[in-house]
């Protein structure tokens, strides 16, 4: 679903959209280089940066739940500190939605390939 967003200096009596899945697009791949953070799709070379990102825009902000897998020995608390920086940074830099919320589900914990 698309929502309707008033981006910083956007002002010339027309919409701006920016879907959910944009949103969540923004959110995968300010974490893609996140140390700790397992990725599982290594043989194919392809990576769903959206996959386990889910978006809520109420009015100009925005709740983001994310369903992580992170590696065996990552100190969780700094790891969730420096997930939730970068993504509230790089959503709010990229469309100028405030991100009240960046909620993290750690629904696993894997070895990391070598």
């Amino acid at each position: 679903m698309d929502n309707e967003k008033k981006a910083n200096g956007y002002n010339q009596g027309g919409q701006l959209k920016i879907a959910d899945d944009v949103i969540a697009i923004i959110a995968g791949l300010a974490i893609s280089d996140q140390e700790g953070v397992y990725t599982a799709d290594k043989t194919s070379g392809r990576k769903n940066h959206g996959k386990g990102i889910s978006i809520r825009v109420e009015g100009t902000e925005a709740i983001c739940d994310l369903d992580l897998v992170v590696c065996y020995g990552v100190r969780i608390p700094d790891f969730a500190k420096d997930v939730q920086t970068k993504v509230k940074s790089a959503i709010e830099n990229m469309t100028g939605i405030t991100v009240k919320e960046v909620n993290l589900n750690i629904v696993g914990i894997r070895q990391q390939d070598k």
